[in-house]
């Protein structure tokens, strides 16, 4: 690598762009945004997403959400960032039907979420 004090400004810019692009590069494989929807009046109107054992399916922890978006006072969304470590198995519930969620276990596999 070159002495950066040598370099001029069009040539540093350039470095920078190339270090952003590829920041965003390594940070996009490392997690994955979610979208959940919930509404109290369907289902337990609750929306979360939780790593379990896969083996026994009991629930270990559970993950913040990154941001709250209601649409109304009883319905709207939540955002996830689910980490995207190989063989962890996530559960995620959302609202479903007027009486019971909609629930979904996904595990990571070569840094994708795949259905079980």
């Amino acid at each position: 690598m070159e002495n950066l004090s040598t370099l001029t400004k069009e040539q540093l810019l350039e470095l920078q762009n190339e270090i952003a692009a590829e920041i965003g590069r390594r940070c996009a494989s490392e997690f994955e945004i979610m979208e959940l929807a919930y509404n109290t009046y369907k289902g337990s109107g609750k929306c979360w997403i939780a790593t379990v054992d896969p083996a026994t399916k009991k629930i270990l922890r559970f993950l913040d959400p990154e941001s709250k978006v209601p649409r109304d006072n009883y319905s709207g969304h939540k955002v996830f960032r689910v980490p995207l470590v190989d063989g962890t198995t996530y559960l995620m519930c959302q609202s479903g039907s007027k009486s019971t969620d909609s629930r979904q276990y996904f595990t990571v596999q070569a840094r994708k979420l795949e259905k079980m």
